[in-house]
């Protein structure tokens, strides 16, 4: 078993899918990261694509779309189920939900919920075995502030108690629904006609 740390939560790879509002010119930049070249795309597709490393040695792609109606991004967390410690499943899933619920610089637990509904986004997160995933779209207007949001769960989570209880029940259920949707699969599959 993996030990879980906070640092895993940094070690990631962040996705942007960005509108006409980011240059090409942006894309070209390479300060202050080690980019790379191997990105292959079909010569159909007019999108422009930057990968780097930042100093943190975060995997970054950039994805530039003139024709995109929304901004969008994405970051996977290279722990998932598999890193819970013996006797704590669900800890990875627990983490999930945990830090949507506030940051030190965005300390209200709905605030970044608020945010994205009012900028015409939405948002999710999903923990899988080897992964974890966190995502948001918002208005393409709105990506700068959404990311310092999103940004932020990731840099200064308060992981407050006052929702332990809750998000651990919601866990729960998560789970508890799991298995009974696998148990329904298995009955169907073994009692076919």
């Amino acid at each position: 078993m993996h030990q879980v740390t906070l640092r895993h939560l940094f070690a990631g790879c962040l996705t942007l899918a960005l509108s006409s509002a980011v240059p090409a010119m942006a894309l070209a930049d390479t300060t202050a990261v080690q980019a790379s070249s191997s990105i292959v795309k079909s010569p159909n597709d007019k999108r422009l694509y930057r990968s780097f490393n930042l100093p943190n040695q975060m995997k970054v792609l950039v994805i530039s779309d003139p024709e995109a109606d929304k901004a969008a991004a994405s970051l996977d967390v290279n722990a998932g189920s598999n890193a819970n410690p013996e006797g704590r499943e669900g800890l990875a899933h627990f983490l999930e939900h945990m830090l949507f619920l506030g940051t030190e610089k965005y300390p209200e637990a709905g605030s970044y919920k608020a945010f994205i509904s009012a900028n015409g986004g939405n948002h999710n997160a999903y923990t899988a075995y080897q992964n974890t995933n966190y995502y948001f779209d918002v208005a393409i207007g709105q990506l700068e502030p959404a990311l310092d949001r999103f940004a932020q769960f990731f840099i200064s989570p308060t992981f407050d108690e006052a929702y332990v209880d809750r998000e651990r029940q919601a866990v729960f259920l998560n789970i508890s629904q799991n298995l009974k949707m696998i148990a329904d699969a298995r009955w169907m599959l073994t009692n076919k006609s």
